[in-house]
């Protein structure tokens, strides 16, 4: 299974308007908790995607994913708010 993560360009303030793709990864999903490469610098906004299945998803410093994580369902797209250097750790739900 596969998720695809892109860090978007954009506003952050009131309007939370991304609008850019800055770059994006694809990143395989199993049991064991697997983190992304770090957030670039030049991100507002990251997403969040998985295809093949649901997952579980957690944004940090340095993020493990387990069974209390953010559920993701099969297509739903999750946004969240940049941190430069932050990564995201994804696990099959």
């Amino acid at each position: 299974m596969a998720a695809e993560i892109t860090y978007w360009s954009g506003r952050g303030d009131v309007t939370a308007s991304p609008y850019g793709i800055v770059s994006s990864e694809s990143r395989s999903t199993s049991a064991s908790s697997a983190q992304s490469g770090a957030t670039p610098e030049d991100a507002s906004f990251v997403s969040v995607v998985c295809t093949t299945a649901p997952v579980r998803i957690a944004y940090g410093a340095n993020p493990t994913a387990d069974a209390s994580s953010v559920y993701v369902c099969l297509n739903e797209r999750i946004w969240l708010t940049s941190q430069t250097g932050w990564k995201l750790a994804i696990i099959n739900a």
